[in-house]
């Protein structure tokens, strides 16, 4: 029975030990499954790049357009030529240009024309220097699924200027000298999945929409970020700000949010929770551009495994150990602080001692000290003197 006995502690022990390990398997599988691959964190790193040009390039061929609102014959889908100047009409791609006309009432009439096909593909304005102004309304009962006013002098867009397109458009971006946008009708924008508004507005209220997957957003007055109750949205990209201050909780709503990439020239210095994501959020990207950023306060980046964090600043003089050891913890993890070493002010004294000291955090570590010199080309040993 003794013998009996100690076989059976035996073999419970084993598979007690076997499903310990099953555990620890099955735990690590789940802390990676949703990682991002180096392909795919590239890719959203190209799409923050490109901006709205690139989500508009991707549509170029048509392929928005729906079976339904094909017309039969596509030689009879556009109005007569002499009814739309100075704007011309693709037949084959069901798009119109309008860059030559020259005020805004000139733009309404083209569109009091005859449209055999009210439910075109995309709107093209660009280079324009007369156009200010897209009114209420202005493209009476035609809709679009794409709009690309680009390098042109429109300035404003009234309130109903997208009227028409609420259930159609999907993509807009206009630059760059809006000083004025509807962002509040926007939430009427049924489909619309990428918006880039780019220009001088001043005011801007919050953003609402249950559809938009791509924001992309650049105005050297922009003061404060309003409400952004964005459920969707994936990339999240701000240019040429003027922000000095983000409050703790500002990207709490975006619980899809995948990369972001925001420019904060005027803002010195991150509060704990400034950037802290919403639980749901796959955040795999996070980049801060042309920043002057001194300090740093723990807490206020929410580091994840998996995440990309790259942070240009020439004016951080150190890495705390408070605020950034939490990165040694993961594994998946990369931190980039691109910093021109002719400007740098990191010093790289004993200050960084316990980043040198900790080869994993070193690892993924990249930036530039003062004096020119790479951080992994520093010799760790000569900072086991600064304890």
């Amino acid at each position: 029975i003794a013998q009996w006995l100690g076989t059976l502690l035996i073999t419970m022990f084993i598979y007690t030990e076997m499903f310990k390990t099953l555990l620890i398997l099955l735990n690590v599988a789940l802390t990676y499954q949703d990682q991002p691959s180096h392909s795919e964190r590239e890719y959203l790193m190209n799409l923050l790049q490109e901006g709205p040009s690139g989500t508009i390039a991707k549509h170029l061929d048509g392929s928005l357009i729906r079976e339904d609102r094909v017309p039969t014959n596509l030689e009879d889908s556009c109005p007569d030529p002499d009814d739309i100047l100075p704007c011309v009409c693709d037949t084959d791609k069901l798009t119109i240009d309008c860059s030559n006309v020259t005020d805004a009432e000139e733009l309404s009439n083209v569109f009091q024309a005859y449209f055999p096909v009210k439910n075109m593909h995309r709107l093209v304005i660009q280079g324009n220097r007369q156009l200010m102004t897209i009114p209420d309304d202005a493209f009476g009962e035609v809709s679009f699924e794409i709009m690309s006013l680009l390098d042109n002098s429109v300035e404003n867009f009234t309130n109903t200027a997208l009227g028409g397109s609420e259930n159609t458009l999907v993509n807009i971006y206009t630059e760059p000298n809006v000083t004025q946008f509807s962002f509040y009708h926007i939430r009427y924008m049924n489909v619309l999945e990428s918006l880039g508004v780019k220009g001088k507005y001043t005011t801007w209220t919050g953003i609402v929409s249950s559809s938009l997957k791509h924001l992309f957003l650049g105005s050297d007055q922009i003061t404060h970020i309003p409400e952004l109750d964005l459920p969707a949205l994936e990339i999240l990209s701000m240019d040429n700000t003027k922000l000095t201050n983000i409050a703790p909780g500002t990207f709490q709503n975006l619980t899809s949010l995948m990369a972001m990439s925001i420019a904060l020239p005027e803002l010195t210095h991150l509060k704990s929770g400034t950037f802290d994501w919403a639980d749901a959020a796959p955040i795999f990207v996070f980049t801060i551009e042309n920043s002057n950023i001194q300090t740093v306060d723990a807490g206020a980046i929410e580091f994840r495994e998996g995440l990309y964090v790259s942070l240009n600043s020439q004016s951080l003089e150190t890495l705390e150990e408070s605020v950034w050891r939490p990165l040694v913890k993961l594994t998946n993890t990369t931190l980039r602080i691109n910093n021109d070493a002719r400007k740098s002010a990191m010093l790289c004294g004993c200050d960084i001692a316990w980043v040198m000291t900790h080869q994993p955090f070193l690892d993924k570590t990249h930036l530039k000290c003062s004096n020119g010199t790479e951080i992994h080309k520093l010799d760790s040993d000569a900072y086991l003197d600064c304890y």
